[in-house]
């Protein structure tokens, strides 16, 4: 495969995973919730806590720790402030993106498990992507974001058992996780110019579910 043919299949499976999030379901309604609590849910350095102020909304917030280069911080806290289908859509992307266009053509079995779901969050997607994570064995990113669907709703249990509901914590953990392996998983010289474009893309959709909140307000 040539490099115009790699990087056509990254743009199309972009705008595969976009498109479908945007099609297939409606926008959960956001909650108003306490930036401050978010930032504890997430887990944030102390260095990163000390820049936050009450009146900053979650974007003026994220922009903030881009521009102080507290990229792990900003991933942290992006995981979570995404609905969770939307955080493993913006995984699957940077993952994607981390591969290069030469390496597009390797995507894993688990990896296209993961966008299926993404594309169609039906409870045998979800099953599915479980079952090629266990299958592959790893904790490549890919199985990562293949764990973070699957603890993003449903029972976590057999089918067959009661249901048993998953943490609500998880998901954007295992999301947060992929990303930054994804970054340092090759060339970890170039992991800031990835963390800015993998951030980049997330706040690309960020302001898709929740319009209107640019920095100026």
């Amino acid at each position: 495969m040539g490099k115009q043919e790699s990087a056509d299949l990254e743009v199309g499976a972009a705008r595969t995973l976009r498109g479908g999030m945007m099609a297939n379901a409606q926008l959960p309604k956001q909650r108003a919730s306490n930036l401050r609590d978010l930032c504890e849910r997430a887990q944030l350095e102390e260095d990163a806590k000390a820049l936050l102020k009450d009146e900053q909304t979650p974007r003026q917030f994220l922009e903030l720790l881009i521009g102080k280069e507290l990229f792990l911080d900003a991933i942290r806290l992006l995981a979570h402030a995404l609905p969770k289908r939307w955080a493993v859509g913006w995984g699957c992307l940077c993952v994607r993106h981390s591969l290069g266009t030469e390496d597009a053509a390797k995507i894993s079995e688990t990896h296209v498990a993961v966008e299926k779901w993404v594309y169609d969050p039906s409870e045998e997607n979800r099953r599915a992507a479980q079952a090629a994570a266990d299958k592959e064995g790893s904790d490549s990113p890919s199985t990562l974001l293949a764990m973070a669907a699957f603890y993003s709703g449903g029972s976590i249990g057999p089918p067959q058992f009661e249901p048993v509901a998953p943490p609500d914590h998880v998901t954007p953990q295992f999301v947060a996780g992929a990303v930054m392996i994804a970054a340092v998983e090759t060339e970890p010289g170039k992991a800031p110019q990835k963390h800015r474009a993998f951030l980049q893309r997330g706040m690309t959709l960020l302001a898709k579910v929740q319009p209107g909140t640019s920095s100026g307000g």
